[in-house]
């Protein structure tokens, strides 16, 4: 029951979140004005969620885990990027406010962590291990993806989705190519 609980509170706290991302700026949204809206004490908050901006990660995830979850091959990965980035879309109000905070903990160093984890996560299992040197194109590769997808956000969600896909391959280095055949 506690963790049914806690999973209300969340959700309460998101659908506030939500609301006030959609008619502000994020800098300007004060916890104390979000607990208030949500109906939640500052220590509820507090025990649910570190920041204001975690709470934005953890919609993130729980728009996108399923989609990744329910796909786990980066075989598929322009399948992944076309439901992401739909996805996207369908809360274009609130990323829009969200992708445009550059600060401490932005969705853009999230997404890149996020893009991160999961080509390494769910690589080809035919390939060999990553060397070091991979790794480190992996990373910059998420970076770029990351950033891609923060710029097609903010430019109201143009070019197409095919496009931003298409020109984000174009920029997967060789050598981590092995990856995501």
């Amino acid at each position: 029951m506690r963790e049914a609980n806690k999973q209300k509170e969340r959700e309460q706290i998101a659908a506030a979140f939500i609301e006030m991302v959609e008619n502000s700026s994020l800098e300007k949204i004060s916890t104390q004005e979000l607990c208030r809206k949500a109906g939640v004490s500052k220590s509820t908050f507090y025990r649910l969620f570190p920041d204001k901006y975690e709470v934005a990660i953890w919609l993130y995830h729980s728009w996108m885990d399923p989609i990744v979850s329910g796909s786990p091959d980066l075989r598929r990965s322009k399948e992944w990027c076309v439901c992401d980035l739909e996805e996207l879309r369908k809360h274009r109000k609130f990323y829009r406010s969200v992708a445009a905070y550059r600060g401490q903990n932005s969705m853009l160093d999230y997404l890149a962590a996020y893009f991160y984890q999961n080509i390494v996560k769910y690589r080809n299992p035919s390939a060999p291990e990553p060397t070091e040197d991979q790794l480190y194109a992996i990373r910059m590769y998420a970076s770029i993806c990351a950033q891609a997808t923060i710029d097609w956000i903010l430019n109201d969600y143009e070019p197409s989705i095919e496009e931003v896909n298409r020109r984000v391959k174009l920029c997967r280095p060789e050598c981590i190519r092995m990856y995501f055949e």
